[in-house]
Parts: C-alpha cells; sequence; structure tokens
C-alpha cells in the first residue's frame, strides 16, 4: 500500500528468493524507473511477464546461489560484522564462486546458482489469471484491464473501469492517490 511513497525515494531494489511468476509481486520489478538499479539474488535467473506498456532491459547484476550464501558474502565483502541471522559458515566466497558478464549485466555464480537464461528458467509453463475488482467476473485471455499501480492489487475490467464506479470507491481507501494504467492484456 505504500509502493506510491517509495517511488519517490528509492535508489536500488533488492529482488531475493523469487521465481516472479505471481501477481502483483512479478509486476513491481517493472514498475520503478528504468534508472533504479535491481539487483538478484536468486537461484537460478529469472525475469517478469513481459508488460507490453512497461520496457525490461534486465537486472543490472544477477547474483546466483543459496540466498544465504551470497548475503553472507556481501555481508564479508562489504566488511560488515557478520549479521545475527547467519550461524553457519564463514560467510568467505566459496572458491566455486565464479563471474562472467551476461548480456552486457554481472553475473555472479556462488555455490547452489543455476545458470541459464531467465526465458529458460522463468518462463515455465504457467496461467495467471485476472478477476475483475468490480463485478466479480474473470477476465479472458488477451482483455484490457485497469491495475491499480500503488497497491498492484486491485483490477477492473473494461466495463467497470468505464463506470468509474468501483474505481472511485478504491480512490477513496487510498487517499485519492489512486494511479491506474490500463494494461494490454490480462494474461
Amino acid at each position: 500500500k505504500l509502493l506510491h511513497k517509495d517511488y519517490e525515494k528509492i535508489d536500488m531494489l533488492l529482488v531475493i528468493g523469487t521465481s516472479l511468476s505471481v501477481a502483483p509481486i512479478s509486476e513491481i520489478v517493472q514498475y520503478f524507473p528504468a534508472h533504479i538499479s535491481r539487483i538478484l539474488i536468486n537461484r537460478e535467473p529469472v525475469s517478469p511477464r513481459k508488460q507490453s506498456n512497461r520496457p525490461w532491459s534486465g537486472f543490472n547484476v544477477e547474483m546466483l546461489g543459496f540466498c544465504d550464501t551470497v548475503i553472507s558474502s556481501l555481508v564479508v565483502e562489504l566488511g560488515w560484522s557478520k549479521l545475527p541471522c547467519f550461524v553457519e559458515g564463514d560467510g568467505k566466497l566459496s572458491e566455486h564462486t565464479n563471474s562472467r558478464t551476461t548480456s552486457g549485466n554481472p553475473r555472479f555464480v556462488f555455490e547452489g546458482g543455476r545458470e541459464g537464461s531467465a526465458k529458460e528458467t522463468s518462463q515455465k509453463e504457467f496461467t495467471v489469471e485476472f478477476v475483475c475488482d468490480g463485478c466479480g467476473n474473470k477476465l479472458k485471455p488477451n482483455e484490457k484491464r485497469t491495475c491499480c499501480r500503488v497497491c498492484w492489487d486491485y483490477d477492473l475490467c473494461p466495463k467497470c473501469a468505464a463506470s468509474g464506479d468501483a474505481g472511485n470507491r478504491h480512490i477513496k481507501s487510498f487517499g485519492n492517490k489512486h494511479i491506474v494504467d490500463v494494461l494490454k492484456d490480462s494474461v
């Protein structure tokens, strides 16, 4: 609900341990402006679902491996004291850790990391369905929908969006800071 406040303040986005296959979380990665650095810490490369109105150029840095191992290594490399939540391991870089550049962006592979393209690993077969929050009807594949950029969990079919009634109820619950995008398709 506070995503719109973060929009003005954010300077980096860390994405840790996700498949990016479930909305609304998968949409947040593309929500922020392109100049915001995006760092992925995950076992395998992933990318968000393609959205027609939002360009995606990939993560600025990919750190592939067990998330605890990657974070622990970052703590050591940054010269910080070890975080209390990490009780195992010494946080040292594994000899299996290596780095390479992929699509112009650095990729670091740690223990447990699975290489491959984001398309190979994250575009597995899944179906995304949207239900109109105004009338409760399921949206048809490729049907336009109106989506709230403030809460990322409010979708309207074209009919309800045109009526304005359902959207107005939602606007009031967010202090009139409701921002909508009309998305080309619902899947």
